[in-house]
């Protein structure tokens, strides 16, 4: 066989491996189409996802939005959170803080984390919602008992300033330590200007507590 004619033979198979996972890819979500109709929430947001994100369908927001209502509306926590995401930036929808801030509650009572981050936000700022330090510690606080990396930064910043509750270095580092385990570039900054103004018996204590910490299983 001819060099010429290998390459042909080889652009052929892949070409029709190609063609053979695009008409897999369509058969998927034909299926995922077919039970999001039905009803089934879980279909509903994977559907709302892909159209969110353009993969193997166009991407459009406002498809995205009307897929993640229809989950949300019959009580799924990830869709409840993914559209209050998208109504607090205004993404196939009309920005709406409030709506947000509600949709972020119903996710954040089940246990989701995110959303329990993102309640404590909007109670931070005072977006949609009565500005209360008290309350955004309170639900920086679940979400950060699961690990959540942000969540943990913010309460960091909430004992670090005293607010909403005592200021407390020590309990400050400790989840800044969290964090920036987990990548979080603001947190690892904080840690280390900290660190500089703690004396070692602080910093002992802080490793402790960080050591000890165990994140929850989140519900949903």
């Amino acid at each position: 066989m001819t060099a010429i004619k290998y390459i042909l033979l080889v652009l052929l198979i892949v070409g029709g491996c190609r063609i053979s996972v695009a008409d897999e890819t369509q058969n998927r979500i034909k299926k995922l189409k077919e039970s999001a109709e039905k009803g089934n929430p879980a279909a509903q947001w994977a559907l709302g996802r892909r159209y969110r994100n353009g993969r193997g369908v166009p991407k459009d927001d406002k498809q995205a939005v009307k897929w993640f209502r229809q989950a949300a509306d019959q009580g799924d926590a990830m869709a409840q959170h993914t559209l209050g995401y998208m109504c607090e930036n205004g993404q196939g929808i009309p920005q709406d803080y409030r709506q947000a801030a509600k949709l972020f509650r119903l996710a954040a009572v089940q246990g989701h984390a995110d959303a329990q981050s993102s309640l404590g936000a909007m109670y931070y700022q005072g977006r949609g919602i009565s500005q209360d330090y008290r309350q955004a510690a309170k639900w920086y606080q679940l979400a950060a008992n699961q690990g959540q990396a942000l969540a943990q930064y913010n309460l960091g910043l909430m004992y670090f300033y005293g607010e909403g509750v005592p200021r407390d270095d020590v309990e400050a580092q400790k989840w800044f330590n969290l964090s920036a385990a987990q990548g979080d570039k603001e947190a690892i900054k904080r840690r280390d200007t900290l660190a500089q103004r703690m004396t070692p018996a602080q910093l002992e204590k802080v490793q402790a507590l960080a050591a000890e910490f165990k994140p929850l299983e989140e519900k949903p």
